[in-house]
């Protein structure tokens, strides 16, 4: 339940992110466990700044400006990567985590480009643990279903053996039940519940 609200915030986030920038918001589905590559639009600018941001959160920046080594990481997972030289985002091993609005911010001298892909996941199995809760469930309610079909068939043998002692019980019932009235020991008009 909290993933479906995470992936639905997220999406939220996608078209709010979509309309206020005015740009293309990319969606990209994929199986659990593949990889994902997202190539921003690099060509023909002298890059002063490159940035990627996982939901918002940096995980990625480049500028020749920067001390040490002119990068700075801040990836959510070690499966997280980009190539410095072609500044592509590598996602490998996709999982639940990964699943997210990625932007890619180009600043160049005399222009900036930005980009947005929605990362979403094609099918997610259930976990380990919740297979156990779902196997169990199933099973006891397979038990169930057979005791109440075994309860009903001799529910209904029992009554078709005893059906003439009840209906004999029933009419005797209504014998002293009429001559009670008749005596006026019992009222007409307080019915007996039979």
């Amino acid at each position: 339940m909290a993933k479906r609200v995470h992936l639905q915030c997220l999406g939220l986030y996608a078209i709010l992110l979509h309309f206020s920038s005015g740009d293309k918001v990319v969606s990209i589905n994929t199986p659990l466990g593949e990889n994902v590559t997202l190539h921003c639009n690099t060509s023909g600018m002298y890059i002063t700044k490159n940035k990627w941001s996982k939901d918002g959160i940096q995980v990625f920046l480049y500028s020749p400006v920067l001390e040490d080594n002119k990068y700075k990481t801040n990836f959510t997972s070690e499966r997280m990567s980009v190539d410095p030289s072609t500044l592509v985002l590598h996602i490998s091993d996709v999982q639940v985590s990964d699943v997210g609005i990625y932007t890619c911010e180009v600043t160049g001298s005399q222009a900036q480009r930005t980009e947005t892909w929605n990362l979403t996941i094609t099918s997610v199995s259930p976990d380990p643990s919740q297979l156990i809760y779902i196997s169990t469930a199933a099973i006891s309610g397979t038990i169930l279903i057979i005791i109440c079909s075994i309860l009903c068939i001799y529910s209904s043998k029992f009554s078709n053996l005893y059906k003439p002692a009840i209906r004999e019980a029933e009419d005797v019932l209504t014998e002293v039940f009429f001559s009670a009235t008749q005596q006026g020991t019992i009222r007409s008009e307080a019915p007996l519940d039979v």
